[in-house]
């Protein structure tokens, strides 16, 4: 409602560092790419959405790996409290559409899903 997207900070072992993305996670066996989505929306932000928009299924590493990752805009959010696996720390922050788009731009977006996410929203929302 106000404009703001909301992003996860966690940190990533394999990166040796901190990372900016949208808010993701594993799905379960068996479960629904979307179902998956709102679930982990929920756990990590605390947010549930009314709306979404699949912006597409991607394949994370091609080259050695057959995982496929599915994207979604959620909107029309309304908090309902986080729920954190165990074990799982990470913070919460807001930006606008346009400072994530230039992070991205600006090569400061270092996750691909976090970047394809914000530039097919942004192509979408203007």
């Amino acid at each position: 409602g106000d404009g703001k997207v909301f992003m996860v900070t966690q940190y990533r072992i394999a990166a040796k560092s901190e990372m900016l993305e949208i808010p993701a996670g594993k799905m379960e066996y068996g479960e629904d790419p979307l179902e998956c989505g709102a679930r982990e929306l929920i756990e990590e932000t605390g947010y549930k959405a009314e709306e979404f928009t699949h912006l597409g299924e991607y394949y994370a590493t091609p080259g050695y790996c057959e995982e496929k990752l599915n994207i979604f805009l959620a909107r029309k959010l309304t908090f309902v409290g986080q729920n954190l696996d165990d074990g799982e720390f990470l913070n919460v922050s807001k930006y606008s559409l346009d400072e994530l788009y230039q992070m991205v731009m600006d090569n400061k977006i270092y996750d691909a899903k976090t970047a394809i996410a914000i530039l097919k929203a942004k192509a979408i929302l203007g």
